[in-house]
């Protein structure tokens, strides 16, 4: 269409379009009220959620009426907006994927019907022009709804994989990824790559005596106070066995932060302490990190035996 009749068009359909956008939203929330499966998402969520549609459906009307060589550049617009919608969607699991499709579709369905409303009087050419651009924009936004959606889920669940359910460090899988990582990083920046290994003393006795729950409790105690001392690259090998990548750090500096959360272990339950040793990372690293594993251990077993000295 030429620009001049899109031009004409915007100024008298316009701000119908943007008047009507109440309308729209009240018949797609009553369409998802007859459906029981919604009710908890409308619920939790209906005031942000009509927020949120007022938003998109705005840039879809105004994607309706844009000049034809800004047209496609809009509709990537509404996609990256979709995109961040579906991916608070998932992030707030207020609504399970199976439903998203019907949501899409009662949306769509509810600004047909309300443009086709507006639209009556138009040609039979001017009609074409805005179903077609409705349409696309409709597209556009489900789109990036649902990527975005699903992209979420895909981090959440790649996030689960690598991840400790109790204590929420990394698992041992993970380590050996980190580790290429991190040895390159290191390399680069030209910074010490110190690896720290560490358990429990005693820490079958403390199951046998207190309980299981004390035992995990004390878990989750080390990865708390591992955070508070900003070892992001923890990683929980098994039972009580913990091994930390610390960047930008000597084996001696390495060494005293497993300090600190020793003396943080003993202030929590003065029964409590740890047993731990340091070791440097070189470039070789991840060729030879059972080697650099075993020294650690061996280094971790002296300071054990020190403490029951």
């Amino acid at each position: 269409m030429p620009e001049t009749d899109i031009a004409d068009l915007k100024s008298r359909l316009y701000n119908l379009h943007i008047e009507s956008i109440p309308s729209i939203i009240e018949r797609h929330l009553l369409h998802l009220e007859k459906n029981e499966l919604f009710v908890p998402f409308l619920a939790y969520t209906d005031s942000e959620y009509q927020m949120h549609l007022k938003w998109m459906l705005t840039a879809l009307i105004k994607g309706i009426f844009i000049h034809n060589e800004e047209f496609n550049s809009c509709m990537e617009r509404i996609e990256d907006r979709g995109f961040k919608q579906g991916h608070d969607f998932a992030g707030q699991r207020a609504i399970p994927h199976q439903l998203l499709p019907l949501l899409a579709k009662s949306l769509r369905q509810a600004g047909n019907s309300v443009i086709q409303n507006l639209i009556k009087e138009e040609t039979a050419e001017n009609k074409l022009f805005f179903l077609e651009r409705w349409g696309h924009a409709a597209n556009s936004l489900m789109i990036g709804v649902l990527s975005g959606y699903f992209s979420k889920q895909v981090t959440d669940l790649k996030e689960l994989s690598i991840r400790d359910p109790l204590t929420n460090l990394y698992n041992r899988r993970y380590f050996y990824h980190c580790l290429e990582t991190e040895v390159l990083k290191a390399k680069r920046g030209q910074y010490p790559l110190s690896l720290i290994m560490m358990d429990i003393n005693d820490f079958k006795e403390i199951n046998d005596q207190f309980g299981h729950h004390m035992g995990d409790e004390l878990l989750q105690q080390i990865a708390f106070f591992a955070e508070k001392l900003q070892m992001d690259l923890g990683f929980r090998f098994g039972g009580d066995e913990f091994v930390f990548l610390i960047p930008g750090h000597t084996e001696q500096t390495a060494y005293q932060l497993a300090g600190q959360i020793d003396l943080y272990l003993r202030s929590w339950n003065e029964k409590v302490s740890l047993a731990y040793g340091t070791i440097r990372l070189h470039a070789d690293a991840v060729d030879n990190i059972d080697h650099y594993l075993r020294l650690a251990d061996e280094r971790m077993y002296m300071n054990k035996r020190d403490i029951k000295q």
